[in-house]
């Protein structure tokens, strides 16, 4: 596994492991199928390389039951 797939991976467990401590923390129940993609990019620039990681997360949601789309972007 190269450093920035390795960083990536590291990346994406320390989110969902967050996610379910702030949830836990409010009282909320984190689903038990929750998951945390991570893609991982290298770009040569001037200076070197930059990662460039994004994050796919996969909730589902009792309310909605799988018949509304629903994106959640972070910037």
């Amino acid at each position: 596994m190269s450093p920035s797939t390795c960083s990536g991976a590291c990346y994406a467990v320390s989110f969902l492991a967050m996610m379910r401590l702030v949830a836990r923390g409010d009282g909320i129940a984190s689903p038990t199928d929750m998951e945390v993609e991570a893609i991982v990019g290298v770009e040569a620039t001037r200076r070197g390389f930059e990662t460039e990681i994004e994050l796919k997360i996969h909730l589902h949601s009792n309310a909605i039951r799988g018949n509304v789309p629903v994106r959640l972007v972070i910037g």
